[in-house]
């Protein structure tokens, strides 16, 4: 019952995103774009599972956080009236690796999610709608018995035993932007599959505020602060928080892609699947290439 339910569910939602462009008037249609480098729904700069190019360090050098992958609109459509909607896919990779000596590093985690999405825009409000799949799988050295603890290298380790992780995903996402200093955001996660179980929804909340623009050496340069809030997400009850600050970096204040230079800050339980259940409080040094 339950896989004909996801089965019915993944069909519902391809049936909404293709229709809510083609059912369009071409009257109404002003403008079609394939493989626009632009979105329709800007990504979030804060939250930890949002495919992107990104690299964290802490200060010590001893753990790096690696996120490969992006989110690409395929069609794009805007219309006289000021509306715009897109079709997209998703996807990425994210590593959790450990550098146990000066040129020692291992892998502990990689979680790995793809999918698709239908977002829309209409003046400062822009919506998305997605649905992802992800799997997760442990790194390539703490295999052993559950609990037992080693250390290596002047450091102390608890081993255990990788498990089945797979996730089956719908989030809805809307995001209000009032003008070009603040942008908020919230919406709503509902599991269709999920092992281990976990509670069905999850709340999603954020905010992104930036400066105005200065140059520096011809580059052009705004602060950014930005927060995001997950209740329930991975474990029921528990609040996982993520803070970025820093500076955004372009080549001229109209350009698609930045780079994104942030302290980053992440309290809450661990997003890596295989230590899902784990407390992860974590501070580093951040890099990310956007789109």
């Amino acid at each position: 019952m339950r896989q004909k339910m996801r089965k019915l569910l993944k069909l519902i939602l391809t049936l909404l995103l293709f229709s809510s462009l083609f059912q369009t008037s071409p009257a109404q249609a002003e403008q079609w774009t394939f493989l626009s480098p632009s979105h329709v729904f800007a990504p979030l700069l804060a939250d930890p599972r949002e495919p992107n190019n990104s690299l964290e360090i802490s200060p010590d050098t001893t753990r790096y956080d690696l996120s490969l992958g992006g989110t690409l609109d395929l069609f794009q459509l805007k219309l006289s009236d000021g509306n715009q909607w897109a079709v997209g896919i998703l996807g990425a990779g994210y590593l959790k690796i450990i550098r146990y000596a000066w040129a020692s590093w291992r892998l502990e985690d990689s979680d790995l999610w793809y999918g698709f999405y239908l977002s829309q825009s209409s003046g400062p409000f822009s919506n998305r709608l997605e649905y992802e799949h992800g799997s997760s799988h442990l790194g390539d050295w703490l295999f052993g018995p559950a609990g037992a603890q080693f250390s290596q290298y002047d450091q102390t380790f608890t081993d255990q035993q990788a498990f089945p992780y797979l996730r089956d995903l719908i989030q809805y996402t809307a995001s209000y932007q009032p003008f070009d200093a603040l942008r908020l955001y919230g919406g709503l996660g509902y599991w269709l599959y999920a092992t281990p179980t976990v509670q069905l929804c999850y709340i999603h909340l954020g905010a992104e505020l930036y400066s105005n623009y200065f140059t520096v050496i011809g580059v052009s340069v705004r602060g950014i602060f930005a927060y995001d809030l997950k209740i329930g997400d991975q474990v029921a009850g528990i609040a996982d928080q993520n803070f970025q600050l820093g500076f955004q970096l372009k080549s001229t204040p109209e350009s698609l892609s930045a780079l994104n230079l942030t302290l980053d800050y992440y309290n809450g339980n661990s997003e890596y699947g295989q230590f899902y259940n784990q407390s992860d409080n974590r501070f580093g040094f951040g890099i990310a290439f956007l789109p």
